[in-house]
């Protein structure tokens, strides 16, 4: 498969040069190690376009991006990444994996964002930096900054790149050559960067789910270090793994690392994800909002193009369109499919992505809110949204996490019709919940129903009315 050509984005104080690769129906976005670049990710991208769409990018100061002489910070580092994802219209909600500096950044947008966040995969997480850690960083950075990129380049690799690692010399010799061309003063500033981080009181906050791996040959953050780190949340994993493969081979890390789901390999993982069918059914959801200038137009666009061209697609089963009622975005529209390998066949995407309209391409960029979903059914397992007449609202709840069954949700809630619930595919997934009413429910006992499920607070809770153009 080939992968994206990079390119630049010119954003209000910084380019950043990117790329966008993949034709999966899921949004995840890679972020690099200090002294890294999108070049990091080379070797695994082969085993992900296929699941997902990504973005990678050199962060500022790294890689071909722009080289700025002023100080830096995190929190610029998160803005770039915000303003990346405005410019790219990467879809939400949107799967954020780091290594090392690369996750500060993730969990900053994850806590500013967390409602367009589908998770966060962190390698060996750099958090936090103890006292004489940010002593050593500015060490580090001066000697940078004054003798050049060769002078601090043995102390940096001994231990992020330690020689039980460096079977294949061809390999290390590339990693090394890539360190040696950062630019000193931005590698310094940098090194600051993560020096003047302080996300350990902010930990606790985080609404998304996360899964943290550890390098059992990690020298700067060994999986004791890395086990603390992750204690801070509660939908976690850790992976004790050997850091980056020594040979470069991304199926060697997966061997490491093993699945991300413990016991899924055995079949362990809950049995209520397909009831026992052979395949479960599975959901599109997309929902975005346009500026009000473009509304009748952006219907217009839905009416007689998009929502037409999806609806008679194979094994897409059923397709309605809705109006936010409480919530937001305004619009959303909802396809029940065969199973989501629907999304997966030459018919879809001869009309998606790439191959869009020039009336998508008009459109689509100048919407905000855009949401994209791809979830396969949970329980009941095999049912179909009941006709649009006969449904007169219809809840939307998203919840972090695997919830582990939904028995007896809603149940009592007047003019309940029926109740779905999905669960995204992704390494940390996310629940959500279909519910559908043949007359308007109660506020407050939606909101008392579905507010929180299992320990899990509603990330999303969005009510709707099916659309009707006059």
């Amino acid at each position: 498969m080939q992968h994206g050509t990079a390119t630049w984005a010119e954003l209000p104080s910084i380019s950043l040069r990117y790329s966008l690769s993949g034709t999966g129906p899921r949004s995840l976005v890679l972020l690099h190690e200090l002294g890294g670049s999108l070049d990091s990710f080379d070797g695994v991208l082969p085993l992900l376009e296929h699941r997902f769409r990504i973005l990678h990018y050199d962060q500022r100061g790294a890689g071909q991006s722009e080289k700025p002489r002023a100080r830096f910070t995190m929190e610029d580092h998160a803005a770039d990444l915000a303003g990346l994802l405005a410019a790219t219209g990467l879809l939400p909600p949107i799967l954020l994996a780091g290594i090392a500096a690369g996750c500060a950044i993730a969990v900053m947008h994850a806590l500013a964002a967390p409602a367009v966040t589908a998770g966060l995969l962190l390698c060996a997480p750099a958090l936090h930096v103890a006292p004489d850690r940010q002593a050593y960083l500015q060490e580090r950075s001066d000697r940078a900054v004054a003798a050049g990129m060769r002078a601090v380049e043995e102390a940096s690799l001994s231990r992020s790149y330690p020689p039980a690692l460096r079977g294949d010399a061809a390999v290390f010799a590339r990693c090394r050559a890539g360190f040696l061309a950062n630019d000193p003063v931005c590698y310094a500033h940098a090194n600051l960067a993560l020096a003047g981080s302080r996300l350990g009181p902010h930990l606790a906050g985080l609404a998304v789910p996360c899964q943290v791996l550890a390098g059992r040959h990690d020298l700067l953050r060994p999986p004791d270090e890395v086990q603390a780190t992750a204690a801070f949340h509660p939908w976690r994993w850790l992976c004790r793994c050997g850091q980056r493969a020594p040979d470069g081979r991304p199926s060697s890390r997966r061997r490491r690392c093993g699945d991300p789901y413990p016991g899924r390999a055995h079949g362990a993982r809950r049995s209520w994800r397909n009831n026992g069918m052979t395949t479960a059914k599975g959901l599109l959801l997309v929902t975005m909002e346009p500026p009000a200038r473009l509304e009748e137009e952006f219907n217009d666009w839905y009416d007689t193009e998009r929502f037409p061209q999806r609806r008679g697609l194979p094994r897409v089963e059923s397709a309605s369109r809705w109006v936010c009622l409480h919530g937001w975005p305004r619009w959303a529209a909802l396809y029940d499919l065969a199973s989501v390998a629907a999304l997966d066949t030459p018919e879809y995407r001869a009309v998606s992505g790439p191959s869009s309209t020039p009336w998508s391409r008009r459109i689509l960029p100048r919407t905000s809110g855009r949401s994209r979903v791809v979830a396969r059914q949970a329980a009941p397992g095999d049912a179909l949204s009941r006709p649009q007449g006969e449904v007169s609202r219809l809840l939307l709840a998203r919840y972090a996490g695997d919830l582990g069954g939904v028995a007896g949700l809603g149940r009592g809630l007047p003019g309940l019709l029926q109740l779905r619930m999905f669960c995204t595919d992704d390494p940390v997934p996310d629940t959500w919940v279909a519910a559908e009413f043949g007359q308007p429910p109660p506020d407050a006992l939606v909101q008392a129903a579905f507010a929180s499920v299992n320990g899990a607070g509603a990330l999303v809770l969005n009510t709707y009315a099916p659309y009707h153009r006059g």
